[in-house]
């Protein structure tokens, strides 16, 4: 599993006093500009000048911008504590749309409880990301009966064909699904979920200088891409798919085929 250690007190104490510092600066700044504009408009008297707010900063909601630290303040924590490496693409837009929304109040107690709570879970974050994954791919891939990886993944309109450079498809989804199955063979591999994906994409450019169509083979999946945009990819570790499997038979409740025994029901 990925490390998960939990940020350290002190350095919660520090990033928690940057935070407190900025919303007090900012309180005071509203302070020193409420007594500005009293004073320039003293001053103007009944000569029109403009309104004194015209010189003043953009905002002074204090609410909005404690709102918007505390989101930042959450966004920097989480990724201290590499969490978000162990959530699939949709948790980790779920995650990032709390944080804009309704950011907790961000305090040293209230900051340790929260990523405290988060490791103890982050077995069952990494099985959701599994199974959120899986649940992800094109329907006609999934079935009732396992991951099926030694079955071929097609992901339709992929790729961006159009021009002499071949691209992801923002629209297809496809970039972080394909992250998302690379990040979860990592972490079933015991080894950090680091993002392959940048050396996928160099393996598609170089492929496609020579051809219209290219053949590589990663260190989990071997991925055919076409010039109509599709790509297919096959899991390359049987032994780290049965390991999925296992995942999701536990979840769904699955019986999974077992060659020496006939069949065996999830553990």
């Amino acid at each position: 599993m990925v490390g998960t250690d939990i940020v350290k007190r002190d350095t919660v104490e520090e990033v928690v006093g940057h935070r407190n510092a900025a919303i007090a600066a900012f309180a005071a700044q509203v302070t020193a500009w409420d007594a500005c504009k009293v004073a320039f408009d003293r001053a103007k008297g009944e000569y029109n000048y403009g309104p004194s707010r015209d010189f003043g900063p953009k905002t002074t909601d204090l609410a909005a911008f404690i709102k918007h630290v505390d989101a930042n303040v959450w966004r920097r924590l989480f990724s201290m504590t590499k969490i978000c490496d162990l959530m699939d693409v949709t948790a980790r837009e779920t995650f990032q749309k709390q944080c804009s929304d309704a950011p907790p109040e961000v305090t040293v107690d209230n900051v340790l409880a929260t990523l405290n709570g988060l490791m103890a879970s982050a077995a069952d974050i990494f099985k959701r990301c599994i199974v959120s994954t899986f649940e992800a791919l094109p329907s006609g891939y999934r079935s009732n009966d396992g991951f099926k990886y030694g079955k071929r993944i097609i992901l339709n309109g992929a790729l961006n064909t159009t021009f002499s450079m071949w691209r992801f498809n923002h629209y297809s989804h496809a970039e972080a699904r394909l992250k998302d199955l690379d990040k979860a063979f990592h972490i079933i591999d015991g080894k950090e979920p680091k993002c392959t994906l940048t050396n996928i994409e160099q393996a598609i450019s170089a492929a496609i200088r020579t051809n219209r169509q290219f053949d590589i083979t990663t260190t989990y999946f071997r991925i055919k891409g076409f010039a109509a945009g599709t790509l297919h990819v096959w899991p390359v570790r049987q032994d780290l798919t049965d390991k999925a499997n296992l995942i999701l038979a536990e979840h769904y409740g699955w019986v999974l085929p077992d060659t020496n025994k006939g069949h065996r029901k999830a553990a």
